[in-house]
């Protein structure tokens, strides 16, 4: 018999990472959620038939999130790269403030490998912040996955962003980190992987820019390293 996975709902698809501006929309649906009202009925088959209720959604910033831990979660997953079943078991022992790191034991990780999660001032501003209110040694009071996964996939839809899982916040992550210029050895060692492959997977697609200045690139040290060519006979300096 195979091992039972607590997998979250819908998360069949292809890996892949979040755009800047999809990782400020879903951000902003965590903390304002979409309110849907009624705005009209309508019959769907004629006198005495159900009628079909029309929904509209609209943003309200002024009330407070159904979820609260679900914006710090978000931010926490995009900040570190770690699964998600790591933050669910991450304590306060764990987070070292002076040093800017998260040191996450092996017994918390799937790889059975201990790893050190370099924080960015920010990420150690919203983790005092958290420690002030907090009630347990738990970093973040989760619920249960079928809950997580549910609010998680409204604040998908209110962000109108298709197809994402909590999944994919580790893949945009790394692909953060390799945007700022990270080796991919140093980004599979912050992520937990034992196998470089399975980083590489987590790399969303270049896009055409990329590829162009890619290009570019290359055509320019083949030029450099053209002229640097001693001639027959010359010796190179």
């Amino acid at each position: 018999p195979t091992a039972h996975t607590n997998r979250f709902k819908g998360e069949e698809h292809e890996v892949r990472a979040l755009t800047l501006e999809e990782e400020a929309r879903v951000l902003h649906a965590c903390l304002h959620p979409k309110v849907r009202t009624i705005t009209a009925y309508r019959n769907v088959g004629g006198q005495g038939r159900a009628k079909r209720s029309e929904k509209k959604a609209t943003w309200d910033q002024s009330a407070p999130p159904k979820a609260p831990w679900l914006h710090p979660m978000v931010k926490l997953l995009l900040a570190t790269g770690m699964r998600v079943g790591t933050l669910e078991q991450l304590t306060w022992d764990d987070v070292r403030f002076n040093e800017k790191i998260i040191a996450v034991p092996a017994a918390k990780m799937k790889a059975r490998n201990g790893i050190s999660v370099p924080l960015n001032d920010d990420t150690v501003a919203l983790l005092r912040d958290i420690k002030r209110q907090a009630t347990s040694m738990k970093v973040l009071a989760l619920p249960d996955r079928g809950d997580m996964g549910k609010s998680f996939r409204r604040a998908v839809r209110d962000a109108e962003i298709p197809h994402c899982r909590i999944h994919d916040l580790r893949a945009t992550a790394a692909t953060r980190l390799r945007e700022a210029g990270v080796s991919l050895e140093v980004t599979a060692a912050i992520l937990g992987h034992k196998d470089l492959r399975t980083t590489l997977r987590f790399y969303r697609k270049t896009r055409p820019k990329e590829l162009l200045a890619a290009v570019a690139m290359r055509a320019a040290m083949e030029r450099q390293a053209a002229r640097e060519v001693p001639e027959p006979g010359e010796a190179k300096i």
